[in-house]
């Protein structure tokens, strides 16, 4: 049996300290304080110390006691119940903190900056009727807008919505017997536009959609994100989730893509669509078009290995989700650079509505692909007719202009038509120095910042270390054998008629599609 540890003590600083051994691991492996002063008064001693430490080793070893514990968290104190008495705003700010659904902190904003201002937040909960409520309505159409004038009606009822649910609240809790915002419902005004046929400005023509499809100055990614926009309906939190997996090209007619989740825009995390209704979309000929050259080419070139189901089917660089505020830039720059004027990109689901229509294509019908079947008994007994979605959605006339692949990646899409079927989309690699000027590529000043355009344009490949050492950038310009001029001002010659001038002299297993390939030089 083991002697029991008494822990020690010992003079420091003109006093005396005790130390106690802590368990078997621990860090620290000892607690040191200094000795408590005695209860009577008489001066520490080193015999008290020692006793001291002998008691507190005891209680430790025992459990009782342990120096290295988290200090307790206070249990936070109840809120005191509320009141007929309670100001308006108090009960809202409580209400809205115990809210789960998206929106939740958008509307906890709206109370801060509609009721807390407005004479109805300082008025008892229990007090409030319906011409208060008839007030607040006209409080809100008087308020500014951050935009000049005053605020639309579709943001005085937002504000309104979000008291009418925390009075419900309310009268479940027996602060109101009845809720004040039924009787004014029809006070509000009616849902229009601020500007009155800004509306009819929101359509892209058939022409800006075409040219924003087909021009080769608009980096290959972004065509594929605005073909499924312009061509789908779907909104882009929708665009942002989709997966390989969700890209159906076995069915027939037309292929098929399944809408069922949504990056949400306050959380930005991915769920349910914003319906919670699971939407079944044909793929327009002019769409799979584009999504093939992107499966077969485009992805690759972006990430760098070949696409696999379950990965995003547009990812940004870093193969993540793409930023929505960003896209809806890269679409003003994109309409700057080709002379059309910019809307904001959900006009796209407005555009792809209106035009379908206007080609003849059943309303009624187009609506299941951008808003699902509508919910009825009825509906429950019927399935979506896949032949006639696909013939409805066909009578949309928007076709490419041009060839998907830029013309410097043509070549490289002929060529690698018999490697695929071998050993499908590896990143085509360049080992050794010797190799890049002979085989299509010249390395370009380091620090040389490429754009995104650049690289799936055909100009540019990247390359990256990828044997575990550190990593270096160096940035390949495609020279054709033959350009003229030399080094990275030289411009390339028009592209051979076959890709096998460019590849290596390597196995065939090191080799396969790539827009832009990637060269890997050991430095």
């Amino acid at each position: 049996m083991t002697r029991p540890r008494t822990g020690s003590a010992y003079a420091k600083d003109g006093g005396f300290a005790i130390a106690i051994s802590l368990r078997p691991g621990s860090k620290p492996s000892r607690f040191v304080k200094p000795c408590p002063p005695r209860a009577d008064g008489v001066p520490v001693d080193l015999i008290h110390a020692r006793a001291v430490a002998a008691d507190l080793q005891r209680r430790y070893d025992a459990g009782d006691w342990d120096p290295m514990a988290p200090a307790p968290t206070p249990e936070p104190a109840e809120a005191a119940p509320f009141t007929k008495l309670t100001p308006v705003v108090e009960y809202a700010r409580a209400w809205i903190k115990t809210q789960r659904y998206e929106s939740a902190p958008k509307d906890a904003k709206v109370l801060e900056r509609y009721l807390a201002k407005a004479p109805l937040g300082a008025m008892p909960v229990g007090e409030v009727r319906a011409k208060h409520m008839l007030a607040f309505i006209h409080w809100l159409e008087a308020q500014p807008s951050e935009r000049g004038n005053t605020l639309a009606p579709r943001t005085v009822r937002n504000a309104y919505d979000v008291v009418r649910r925390a009075l419900d609240a309310a009268v479940i809790e027996e602060l109101l017997t009845v809720n004040p915002c039924h009787a004014v419902h029809g006070k509000l005004p009616s849902i229009e536009d601020k500007v009155p046929g800004a509306r009819q400005g929101w359509i892209y023509a058939r022409d800006d959609i075409e040219r924003l499809l087909s021009d080769h100055r608009i980096p290959l990614p972004r065509r594929v994100a605005y073909g499924l926009q312009f061509l789908t309906g779907c909104r882009f939190g929708e665009l942002a989730v989709l997966r390989w997996s969700d890209y159906d090209t076995t069915m027939q007619p037309l292929g098929r893509l399944t809408i069922a989740r949504a990056k949400k825009s306050v959380s930005k995390k991915e769920a349910s669509t914003k319906t919670g209704a699971v939407k079944l979309v044909p793929v327009h000929p002019t769409l799979a078009r584009l999504l093939d050259v992107w499966w077969r080419l485009g992805w690759n070139a972006l990430i760098g290995r070949a696409p696999k189901a379950g990965d995003l089917l547009i990812p940004n660089q870093f193969e993540r989700v793409r930023d929505g505020s960003r896209h809806n830039r890269d679409l003003g720059r994109d309409c700057a650079k080709l002379g059309i004027r910019h809307r904001h990109q959900h006009c796209a689901r407005h555009s792809f509505i209106s035009h379908v229509q206007d080609d003849g294509g059943d309303g009624q019908v187009i609506r299941w692909i951008t808003h699902a079947p509508p919910r009825t008994a009825f509906d429950g007994y019927t399935r979506q007719q896949w032949t006639k979605l696909c013939a409805e959605l066909g009578k949309l006339r928007i076709d490419l202009r041009e060839d998907p692949l830029p013309p410097p990646m043509r070549g490289f899409a002929t060529g690698f038509a018999t490697a695929e079927s071998e050993e499908p989309r590896k990143p085509l690699c360049f080992q050794g120095s010797s190799s890049v000027g002979a085989r299509g590529f010249e390395r370009t000043w380091p620090r040389r910042v490429v754009s995104r355009s650049d690289l799936f344009s055909g100009r540019f490949a990247r390359s990256r270390r990828t044997d575990g050492g550190t990593s270096r950038q160096f940035r390949y310009r495609f020279c054709y054998p033959g350009s003229t001029g030399g080094g990275a001002r030289g411009a390339p010659s028009p592209p051979p008629s076959s890709a096998t001038q460019l590849l290596p002299a390597a196995p065939r297993a090191c080799v396969a599609p790539g827009a832009a390939a990637m060269v890997s030089r050991r430095a």
